[in-house]
C-alpha cells in the first residue's frame, strides 16, 4: 500500500472541531501550532517569546530543534501571534523559557486526549486517531491544495527535508483535472472548498460572542445565543438542567416553528428518554436528529449541553422543518456556542459569590460509599477531613486531606481500586494518622460543587456519613447543583440551608485583597505548596513531587512560586503609596 493511501486526512471542519474541544489554553496553543505552523511536537517544547517577532506587520516565529538552535522561521497568523503573546503573559513565561515547558511525550499525550474527547463530542471516531503527524499532514494539505503554495515554499517553513517528502500530502489529480488546467479552462482552484467547508460561515457564532463577552447575567447570554441563531434555524430554545418524569422546563424561546407543539411556557412534555433535549442533558454529549420523529411532522433537531466541566445550565435546542442533515460547521457551531454559555455562566457564579455581601450556605449529607472519604470512614473507622482544594483544570480537583486512626498503607490500598482517585501522596505521617494529597477526577462530588461556582468551606466523613458545607451567591438557583450532585451520588441529601451575612470588611477580606494580586497559576502553585508542606522543616513535598502532581515541570512550579512570593511580600514590605 502507497503511503499516499495510508495518510490520514483531517478535514477544515474536522480540525476546527478538534480546537473546540480542547479543554486547557496549552492544549489549544499545542493544537493550532502543530495544524497552524506546521510544528513536530519536540519543537513546541522548544517555543520560547523571544523567538515571536514580526517583520512588516508579519509575525514570525523561530523555530528551534531539540538542541536550541533555530532551524528556520514560519509566518504565523496574527491570531496564533497574539495567542502566543497572551498565553506567556498568562504563565508568566520568561524571554528565554520553553513556553510549552513540558515533555515532548506530554504533547503528544495532549493532542490524543484532546482527539478523544472532540471524537466523543462530534461522534466522528476517526478524529480520535490524530496524532502530531496528522496536524502536521494537515497543515501541509492545507497550504499545498486549499492555498496552492509553492511546494518548495511549503517544504521551507514545514521543515522537510525534500520536495519529495511533501508527495504523500498532495491530492490525486485526475484526467479531467489535468486536462482542464492545461487548457487554462480552469480559473479556479479545483481543489477550493465551499466557506460552508471551511468553516467560514459561523455568522452564528460571531454575532452571538461580542454579545455574550459583553453580557453581565446568564439571562443576557441565553438571549443572544437563541437571537443569533434564529438566522439559520427556525426555531432555538433552552431546556433547563434536570427533568423529573416526563416533564422538562423551557428557559427561554426564539422564533416561529409551530410544528413543536408542546413548546409553550408551561414547559416540553416529552414522551421519550430518548428524546435529544434529554439525552444531551443526561450524557453531556450533543445529539442531532434527521429527521426526528416526535413532533406532528418530521424536524431536524439538534441538542447541545450548556455545561462547564461537570456544571450544567441547561440544553440549547434548535430545529427547522426541513428533515435535512446537520452539516459539520452547524455542529461545530452549535457546540461552540454550547461551550461558551457553559463557560460564562460559571464566570457569573464565581463572580457573584466573590462581589456578595451574603451568601447561601448549603449543607449536604451522603452515606454513598463511592465517594473516596465515606469509602475510608467506613472501611477504617477513620475521620476524614479535607484540608483544602486547589482546582487544577475543569476536570481535575487536587485535595489535601487529614485522616486519623488509619494507616497510610490502608489508605492507598483503597485509592488504588478507584478510577476517580490519582496521584495519591502522604504529605505527613503524625502519631494516629497522616495527611494526603491526591487528584479527584470528574463526577466526585467535591468536583461537581467547585464546577458549580460553589466554594467548599469545610467537608469531613466520620462514621460512614460525609457532611460538605458549601457556599453560593444568594439568589443562586440551586436546583442545578442538587440535580448535578444527585446525577453523581443519588443518596447525597441537602440538609441544610441558610444565608449568612458577610461583614463589609475583615481580615479575610484584606486577606483575599492581597492574593487577587496573584494570577491564577501564582496562586494555585502557592496553595498546592503551602498544604503540600512544601515550607515546612523538613520538608513534606519535594518541588519535583509539587510539580508532577500539578502536572508541570520543576522549572514552570518554581517559577510561579517564586513570582507569587514575591508579590505577597511587596504586600507585606512596600510602603503604602508605592503600592
Amino acid at each position: 500500500m502507497s503511503a499516499k493511501s495510508t495518510t490520514y486526512v483531517l478535514s477544515q471542519s474536522q480540525y476546527e472541531t478538534l480546537c473546540a474541544a480542547a479543554e486547557t489554553y496549552r492544549s489549544a496553543l499545542i493544537i493550532r501550532l502543530a495544524g497552524e505552523a506546521g510544528l513536530r511536537t519536540g519543537e513546541i517544547t522548544q517555543v520560547q517569546i523571544r523567538d515571536l517577532t514580526t517583520i512588516d506587520g508579519q509575525p514570525l516565529l523561530s523555530v528551534r530543534d531539540t538542541a536550541g538552535a533555530v532551524d528556520r522561521e514560519v509566518p504565523l497568523s496574527q491570531s496564533i501571534a497574539r495567542e502566543l503573546a497572551r498565553y506567556a503573559e498568562s504563565v508568566g513565561a520568561e524571554e528565554e523559557t520553553p513556553l510549552i515547558d513540558i515533555s515532548s511525550r506530554r504533547v503528544q499525550m495532549l493532542i490524543a486526549d484532546t482527539a478523544k474527547t472532540a471524537a466523543e463530542r462530534s461522534d466522528e471516531s476517526d478524529i480520535a486517531d490524530v496524532t502530531g503527524h496528522t496536524l502536521r499532514t494537515f497543515f501541509a494539505r492545507q497550504l499545498l491544495t486549499k492555498r496552492a503554495v509553492d511546494p518548495n515554499v511549503v517544504r521551507h517553513v514545514g521543515g522537510w527535508a525534500s520536495i519529495g517528502s511533501l508527495e504523500p500530502y498532495l491530492p490525486t489529480v485526475d484526467t479531467e483535472q489535468a486536462r482542464r488546467a492545461l487548457s487554462a479552462k480552469e480559473t479556479q482552484n479545483p481543489n477550493s472548498v465551499s466557506p460552508s467547508e471551511t468553516g467560514t460561515e459561523l455568522h452564528a457564532t460571531f454575532s452571538a460572542i461580542e454579545e455574550i463577552l459583553q453580557a453581565n447575567n446568564q439571562e443576557t447570554v441565553r438571549n443572544a445565543v437563541l437571537t443569533a441563531l434564529t438566522g439559520a434555524w427556525q426555531c432555538a430554545w433552552i431546556v433547563e438542567a434536570g427533568y423529573t418524569g416526563d416533564r422538562t422546563t423551557v428557559r427561554s424561546v426564539e422564533g416561529a416553528e409551530t410544528t413543536v407543539s408542546t413548546l409553550t411556557a408551561n414547559g416540553l412534555r416529552s414522551t421519550s428518554d430518548d428524546d435529544p433535549w434529554i439525552i444531551a442533558e443526561t450524557t453531556g454529549k450533543a445529539v442531532f436528529e434527521t429527521p426526528y420523529d416526535g413532533a406532528t411532522r418530521p424536524l431536524t433537531v439538534g441538542a447541545v449541553p450548556l455545561a462547564h466541566g461537570n456544571a450544567r445550565y441547561g440544553v440549547l435546542c434548535v430545529s427547522r422543518s426541513e428533515p435535512t442533515d446537520v452539516q459539520p460547521v452547524e455542529r461545530r457551531e452549535l457546540m461552540i456556542l454550547g461551550d461558551a454559555v457553559g463557560r460564562m455562566c460559571t464566570s457569573f457564579r464565581w463572580r457573584d459569590l466573590l462581589h456578595s455581601d451574603s451568601v447561601t450556605e448549603l449543607e449536604f449529607e451522603s452515606t454513598d460509599t463511592t465517594d473516596f472519604a465515606v469509602n475510608v470512614s467506613t472501611e477504617f473507622d477513620a475521620t476524614f477531613t479535607l484540608d483544602s482544594t486547589v482546582v487544577v483544570s475543569d476536570s481535575k480537583l487536587l485535595c489535601y486531606a487529614s485522616v486519623s486512626d488509619v494507616s497510610a498503607k490502608d489508605v492507598a490500598t483503597v485509592a488504588d481500586t478507584r478510577s476517580d482517585i490519582t496521584d495519591l501522596r502522604i504529605v505527613e505521617s503524625y502519631e494516629n494518622g497522616i495527611t494526603i494529597a491526591y487528584l479527584v477526577h470528574d463526577n466526585s462530588l467535591m468536583q461537581t460543587l467547585t464546577n458549580h461556582g460553589g466554594t467548599i468551606t469545610e467537608a469531613y466523613a466520620k462514621d460512614g456519613t460525609l457532611k460538605i458545607t458549601a457556599e453560593v451567591p444568594t439568589g443562586t438557583d440551586i436546583t442545578p447543583i442538587i440535580e448535578g450532585i444527585r446525577a453523581v451520588s443519588p443518596t447525597v441529601r441537602l440538609a441544610g440551608k441558610r444565608t449568612v451575612d458577610r461583614p463589609p470588611e475583615t481580615v479575610e477580606s484584606v486577606r483575599e485583597s492581597t492574593l487577587n494580586t496573584l494570577t491564577d497559576k501564582q496562586r494555585s502553585t502557592l496553595s498546592a505548596a503551602y498544604y503540600g508542606g512544601y515550607f515546612d522543616w523538613p520538608r513534606g513535598s519535594t518541588a519535583e513531587e509539587m510539580a508532577d502532581t500539578m502536572g508541570v515541570s520543576s522549572p514552570t512550579f518554581h517559577n510561579h512560586l517564586r513570582k507569587a512570593q514575591r508579590a505577597l511580600l511587596d504586600a507585606v514590605f512596600d510602603e503604602p503609596s508605592a503600592r
